[in-house]
């Protein structure tokens, strides 16, 4: 009786519901797959940086805040290197309209090294 009462009736309703139960385990397991991590870095010789790294299953998007007028965004995707590495591989872009592409290895989930350059002035990071 409470099965009838929680999937909505007999026959088509028990289908509706646990397809319904399907989609929000799916959507709950999708969003378990989002991982943020900080972000240290140097660009140039000497402006420190930091930000926010976010995994997606597919790729994932960073974000660096440098000296007053150094704030960054940008997306990857993720490479397969020799044995099986996983890399990243991006394009940032500042408010100041410099530019540029960035790559890093990842070293686990949570922890990675890369490099990149803005507009030709290069920078390393590290989460």
């Amino acid at each position: 009786m409470l099965s009838l009462l929680l999937c909505g009736g007999p026959g088509g309703g028990v289908v509706r519901h646990y397809a319904g139960f399907a989609v929000a385990i799916s959507a709950l397991l999708l969003t378990a797959c989002d991982m943020t991590v900080a972000v240290k870095g140097v660009l140039g010789a000497d402006e420190a940086l930091s930000g926010s790294l976010t995994q997606y299953s597919d790729g994932g998007t960073i974000e660096l805040f440098g000296g007053a007028r150094t704030h960054c965004v940008g997306s990857f995707t993720y490479k397969r290197g020799a044995k099986d590495a996983l890399f990243g591989r991006g394009m940032l872009v500042c408010d100041d309209r410099r530019s540029g592409p960035f790559s890093f290895a990842l070293k686990g989930m949570k922890h990675g090294s890369g490099t990149g350059t803005l507009s030709g002035q290069p920078y390393s990071f590290t989460f």
